[in-house]
């Protein structure tokens, strides 16, 4: 490692790469700044791995021109003799000169030959090159050469030979389409003044660019390394603009683009940008794929095939961990058997497969009840983890109907409301998450947005709470009826363990999520054969009896009260009758008002 720092210098940022691999094992790798070279432990990690080079201005200004065979290297070399006196390294064909840039120098690029094709990199901002350890091919990264440092040089310092050049400006098929397309991309007056075409350089931006943008929601940019689609702001597309503009200004020798960077023409380049790049990202999702961290597994498939990333999955959410066929979660199991029975823990798993895949397509809302300190908390913690909490949002049932309350569910899967009192689903904004539930489409007003946007409502929602709950229902028994999943948590568990979600979750999460899966095969059958929710009948008589409490006083009539032409009865015997109907049951009865309001019309 002291070698390598003297090679570089000491401003070098050195990243571990799995021996004989090219990646780098840190996660955000990009990100890494000098100050990891002084924490002693993190450079003794380097020893027994390949060593990679961070480039660009982490590094002070140190980059690599790779090239991917000898020819082309050569050709390369002889254009520049001064890479002689430069660090030079190999390990298959090609060769690497390393050189520390010195002032404003360009993007990472692709170098290509005079047929445009790719023959190799310049690797600044953003890369990485291996220069210890050994290739995948087996061979050892080495030295050519006398050369043991990276000298210095501008990068108007660096000459490109006949046939062999930087992405080329105006030469490329590519740039001669763009042209054709939009016209050329500057005006130069006689007085030298220059006007910029600006659909020439959207056009370029999003030929660059992995970025589109939704209608209602705003910009999105993918991520290779994570295939996903994540939004950006306003803000980061004209930085956006402003670096493309600079680095074109530079290859096309017209450094006076540098100064129509202004805030007008950058605005105005993300206002077009809108229009050429628009595209409604939520109506492209597949329906039979989980994102997670290592690949896309399309489970409808037997058995489920994982495959790479890729932008056109359109996907927007994904769970926090890899998948992993072979994981199993028998601490998970046992507490939850422990607490609720096997039949509702394998409700719970049928659901959380429902949940994982981010479409509500039972149309279902989760209930955890009873007391506090019998785990609900514990299994609502391990369900926003392994759903992912970038995905869930807090529902606030009170703040449904309000302006912008929808806008805060776009791109979330998961609704989560916790400990919540017992009026929680009878205020009037509990009936919306009949529409969120329900496979609505549903408009959305944002903050900020001109347009509206639509989510499709088919959120999952969980809901816990130490209190009896009553419904809204407003006449509409059966929806409620067709929604609810009721899990009663009856037992006292001390949990003596304060971290025992989180050590749960990093030992067995990848088997909880296994489990689940098998729940939503048991799911997705019994649609196509039953068309239901695979429940037991006790687990649908609890929906029953909350639907009776929460209709309490019909409940009593229908069940206390039969009609008598020739009898009476007084309105304080039918409500002291009323009550002990109630306290026999366990529920919550209505007040005095609201009974005597209401039975007239009931009975």
């Amino acid at each position: 490692m002291a070698e390598l720092r003297r090679l570089l210098g000491k401003d070098v940022v050195l990243l571990p790469v799995a021996f004989g691999a090219k990646k780098p094992l840190l996660k955000d790798w990009q990100k890494t700044d000098a100050s990891v070279m002084s924490d002693k432990d993190y450079v003794a990690g380097l020893v027994g791995h390949n060593v990679g080079v961070l480039l660009g201005v982490a590094s002070g200004g140190l980059v690599s021109f790779d090239f991917d065979d000898k020819e082309h290297g050569q050709m390369f070399f002889d254009a520049n003799p001064w890479l002689e006196k430069t660090l030079t390294t190999k390990a298959n064909r090609g060769w690497n000169f390393w050189v520390r840039l010195v002032g404003d120098f360009p993007k990472s690029f692709d170098i290509k030959n005079r047929e445009g094709t790719k023959v190799g990199e310049f690797r600044g901002d953003g890369r990485q090159t291996v220069i210890h350890g050994r290739h995948p091919n087996g061979r050892k990264y080495r030295p050519v050469g006398d050369a043991r440092v990276a000298i210095s040089c501008e990068w108007s310092d660096v000459k490109w030979a006949d046939g062999l050049g930087e992405r080329p400006v105006g030469a490329d098929p590519v740039y001669q389409e763009l042209v054709a397309e939009h016209g050329e991309p500057v005006h130069i007056s006689e007085r030298g003044a220059v006007t910029l075409n600006p659909p020439f350089f959207v056009g370029k931006f999003l030929l660059e660019h992995p970025v589109l943008f939704c209608p209602g929601r705003g910009f999105y940019e993918y991520a290779a390394d994570t295939g996903l689609w994540s939004r950006i702001t306003l803000d980061r597309a004209k930085v956006m603009f402003a670096r493309d503009l600079g680095e074109y200004g530079k290859l096309a020798g017209l450094p006076k683009i540098s100064l129509k960077r202004t805030e007008p023409t950058l605005r105005g380049l993300v206002e077009l940008l809108k229009g050429y790049g628009e595209k409604d990202i939520g109506a492209s999702r597949p329906a039979n794929v989980l994102h997670f961290q290592n690949g896309m597994l399309h489970f409808d498939r037997s058995p489920p095939k994982l495959r790479p990333f890729s932008p056109d999955y359109w996907s927007v959410n994904a769970t926090p961990f890899r998948y992993d066929p072979d994981a199993r979660c028998p601490g998970f199991t046992g507490i939850f058997k422990a607490a609720v029975g096997s039949a509702d823990l394998q409700l719970i798993l049928d659901w959380l497969g429902m949940a994982l895949t981010g479409h509500n397509f039972g149309q279902k809302i989760l209930l955890l009840t009873g007391v506090g300190g019998a785990g609900k908390g514990l299994l609502t913690t391990i369900i926003t983890a392994l759903v992912g909490k970038a995905n869930c949002e807090q529902l606030r049932t009170g703040q449904l109907t309000t302006r912008f309350e929808l806008s805060r569910f776009i791109d979330k899967t998961l609704l989560v409301g916790t400990d919540v009192p017992g009026d929680f689903l009878n205020r009037a904004g509990a009936q919306m998450l009949k529409a969120l539930t329900g496979g609505d489409l549903l408009s959305v007003e944002s903050k900020n947005l001109n347009g509206g946007a639509q989510i499709l409502g088919d959120l999952n929602v969980v809901i816990t709470s130490n209190q009896r709950l009553r419904l809204r229902l407003d006449g509409d028994h059966q929806a409620w009826r067709r929604r609810l999943l009721i899990i009663d948590f009856q037992k006292v568990v001390d949990f003596v363990n304060p971290q025992l979600a989180k050590e749960i979750i990093e030992a067995e999460a990848c088997g909880i999520i296994n489990a689940a899966l098998a729940g939503l095969g048991r799911v997705r059958c019994s649609f196509r054969e039953e068309g239901s929710f695979p429940m037991e009948d006790s687990q649908r008589l609890r929906v029953e009896e909350l639907i009776d409490e929460s209709d309490s006083l019909r409940s009593f009539l229908r069940a206390e009260v039969t009609q008598n032409p020739k009898g009476d009865v007084t309105t304080d015997e039918l409500q002291r009758g009323y009550h002990n109907y109630c306290a026999e049951r366990g529920w919550i009865d209505q007040p005095d008002v609201v009974f005597r309001n209401q039975v007239p019309q009931l009975m």
